[in-house]
């Protein structure tokens, strides 16, 4: 089942328009891989194995931030089906570079951004797959 998430915004800010446990609609684009959105830029988020989730997020997190003029104010990290801990460092990391860190689950990260752009805030999502779980 897939659940229509779209608000009403400008045709060239990047939208979550669905998800599922086979992955995302951006727009109008098919995405099988978990995600990092922000208004105005999609990337794939890949990782090796779980050891490699948080060092991946914050490589790529930064990345974006530092090549927007806009910088991200806040970070929606979907875990999945349940809420993952994440390790202090990380988030000290982005404490570090003035980024706010909200850990939900994924369907509460597509909604929750969505939501948040469509008001204009700095926002970007890094979304695992609803099916996602640690093992």
């Amino acid at each position: 089942m897939s659940l229509d998430v779209t608000p009403l915004v400008d045709s060239s800010t990047k939208i979550i328009k669905s998800y599922s446990d086979d992955g995302f609609v951006i727009n109008n684009e098919k995405i099988s891989d978990n995600i990092i959105i922000y208004y105005d830029k999609l990337l794939n988020w890949s990782f090796t194995d779980n050891d490699d989730i948080y060092t991946s997020l914050v490589s790529a997190v930064l990345v974006v931030n530092n090549q927007s003029s806009d910088k991200i104010e806040l970070l929606i990290l979907g875990t999945g089906k349940t809420i993952l801990h994440i390790p202090e460092a990380v988030k000290n990391q982005f404490r570090e570079n003035n980024i706010s860190l909200e850990i939900v689950d994924s369907g509460a990260a597509c909604r929750t951004y969505n939501s948040l752009i469509a008001e204009g805030r700095k926002v970007a999502a890094a979304i695992l797959k609803s099916n996602y779980s640690v093992e």
